[in-house]
């Protein structure tokens, strides 16, 4: 992915959403948000992590911090794919997509830069979101949707719906408005969800395979996430459960070794003096380098 700049739309959204209007009132912002980010990085030590997103602090701590790096991870693992894959699955002027535990969903933005570089004919992109606390993300959503999506793809459309969503609960397969979403999907695209329920492994295999057999033929499936054992040994356990029903064939296996992506943008003054200024004590630190273990199945 060629260089790119989070930071500019998500600073700006965040301004506009908080009624910041000063460099000043920014800077003392960005101060406050530093004991936000350190719990935020204690809690991602344990699966699950119990995050509480109902505060508006961690969620501005998760967009300054997180966001900008997975971003990256699905564009390159969807550029690994052949022209042939690419065009008879997402090669179409309005693509549907299903995104799993998104968050704010910087994994829409890393989709949307890969159709403007990879497929032209594209205009559209109908993102549908199920996530768990997917009410609280609303504010950080509107974000993504509005502020930095457009930076990102001027020339195509980026709309996010969202609905909440629990991997736990498979009732929740059921409900009408959730069947339509994965039974016109072109692409489901699942980041980051498996590193946080490790502990819920069969619950979690369970709702994937589900979700695949739902799905129409020809929809892709994209499972990336964080560089842990337990992650690599749980996709190994989705790929042989799609393989033994034969739902589908996986296009990019599973590798060993994980894949590491550097950051390829630039990270504002104002947010390296007064939030990332690297102090390990208080895990301010600026991520060079995001790990994952990717896989990527159709449905057959």
């Amino acid at each position: 992915m060629n260089k790119h700049d989070p930071y500019g739309p998500i600073l700006e959204g965040l301004q506009f959403y908080n009624n910041v209007e000063t460099d000043e009132e920014l800077g003392k912002r960005l101060r406050g948000t530093k004991k936000y980010v350190t719990s935020l990085r204690k809690a991602y030590n344990h699966s699950p992590s119990n995050v509480d997103f109902s505060c508006p602090h961690t969620r501005a701590a998760y967009l300054l911090v997180y966001f900008p790096n997975y971003i990256e991870p699905v564009y390159e693992v969807l550029s690994l794919l052949s022209p042939d894959d690419i065009n008879s699955t997402i090669g179409r002027e309005e693509i549907k997509g299903i995104f799993l535990g998104a968050g704010p969903a910087p994994e829409t933005v890393g989709l949307i830069s890969f159709l403007r570089d990879r497929v032209n004919c594209a205009k559209s992109l109908k993102a549908y979101l199920l996530d768990k606390y997917s009410d609280q993300w609303e504010a950080e959503l509107r974000i993504t949707e509005r502020k930095i999506a457009p930076c990102y793809w001027p020339k195509g459309k980026l709309t996010i719906t969202s609905r909440q969503f629990d991997f736990l609960d498979p009732i929740g397969l059921w409900n009408p408005t959730v069947k339509m979403y994965i039974n016109s999907a072109d692409i489901v695209v699942m980041q980051n969800c498996l590193n946080d329920q490790w502990d819920n492994g069969d619950a979690i295999n369970n709702i994937v395979r589900n979700i695949f057999r739902k799905s129409k033929s020809g929809t892709l499936f994209v499972i990336i996430d964080l560089n842990y054992p337990k992650v690599h040994d749980l996709i190994v356990e989705i790929s042989k459960g799609i393989s033994e029903d034969r739902l589908g064939r996986v296009i990019l296996p599973l590798q060993d070794k994980c894949a590491t992506v550097s950051r390829n943008y630039d990270i504002p003054k104002c947010v390296t003096d007064h939030l990332l200024t690297r102090d390990p004590v208080l895990r301010t630190i600026v991520r060079e380098n995001t790990d994952y273990y990717y896989s990527v199945f159709q449905r057959t």
